[in-house]
């Protein structure tokens, strides 16, 4: 369901979970998300989480996690403990149809435990832990409205899971050009900045 990567290095045993959207391990997300990585595994442990490899069961809104803090489907319970207790959520994402990829969406959706925390039992915040997050993405055409509209889905989403957006990294166009050492060198920015 996951990989770990262990770091002897990391400080004050900050944490970063990584929900990652891309099906190829050697794809354009990957390469940012990977650069991103690199950079801050020099202070902080890591987590991977494949959407691809986990296969979530699709939200079928039954309304059990509106008198429950829990899903009907336990196929995410080890997900749903480490996304409240890591510090940094990457969400590393191609865009599929002016969105996220089907198994990364399924993941999103079933976020829906933490809203019916906030919204049908009153819980405020649904998620006592204050967490930053990044969004990495890649598009194969030129028009980054769906960048635009994961970020906008994300950020929503956030207010409610506690997290405050930290920085993205956004490239176009990779259905023509492969990723270069600029777009690489953003991805090391943002995690420079974040881990200061």
């Amino acid at each position: 369901m996951s990989v770990h990567i262990a770091n002897a290095n990391f400080k004050n045993g900050y944490r970063v979970l990584v929900l990652n959207g891309s099906p190829k391990s050697d794809s354009f997300t990957w390469q940012l998300a990977e650069r991103f990585l690199k950079a801050a595994r020099q202070a902080a442990s890591i987590k991977i989480y494949n959407a691809y490899d986990i296969a979530a069961n699709a939200c079928v809104d039954c309304g059990y996690c509106k008198s429950n803090r829990a899903c009907k489907f336990s196929d995410l319970n080890e997900f749903y403990s480490d996304f409240e207790s890591f510090d940094l959520i990457v969400f590393s994402t191609p865009v599929y149809n002016l969105s996220f990829p089907a198994p990364l969406k399924a993941i999103i959706d079933r976020l829906q435990l933490y809203y019916n925390a906030r919204f049908s039992r009153g819980e405020k915040p649904a998620i006592a832990k204050k967490r930053k997050a990044v969004i990495i993405s890649t598009c194969g055409g030129s028009d980054d409205a769906g960048f635009k509209i994961i970020e906008k889905q994300l950020k929503a989403a956030f207010t409610v899971l506690n997290i405050e957006l930290a920085g993205t990294v956004f490239k176009t166009c990779t259905d023509n050009e492969k990723i270069g050492e600029e777009d690489l060198q953003k991805a090391s920015k943002l995690a420079l900045t974040i881990f200061e």
